[in-house]
């Protein structure tokens, strides 16, 4: 009976496994959009956002292993003018989504 049950576990953990990697192999490959992803599978997150009123937008990378939030910022004179509320918000509400 334990031998069974050992089998059964190895199974469903190789089932596990292949629906994983088939499912970074069809984001890799393009056919399908990554919703519903586990965190544990992803390095880093992408987030666009579209700064105020104007027509500016900054990228935000979520860098999950380092627990770090990268602006990157095409207007340089803004780089230093201090954080934007839509970078404080994100800031303050990722930590509820990623423990």
């Amino acid at each position: 009976m334990d031998y069974r049950w050992a089998v059964k576990e190895a199974s469903c953990q190789q089932l596990e496994v292949f629906r994983n990697e088939k499912c970074l192999i069809d984001i890799i490959k393009g056919f399908s959009i990554p919703a519903g992803l586990p965190w544990h599978l992803a390095d880093e997150v992408y987030i666009p956002i579209n700064c105020g009123d104007e027509f500016h937008w900054v990228l935000a990378v979520v860098v999950l292993k380092e627990k770090r939030i990268r602006v990157y910022d095409s207007m340089s004179l803004r780089r230093y003018s201090g954080s934007s509320s839509e970078m404080e918000k994100l800031a303050k509400i990722l930590p509820t989504y990623l423990v």
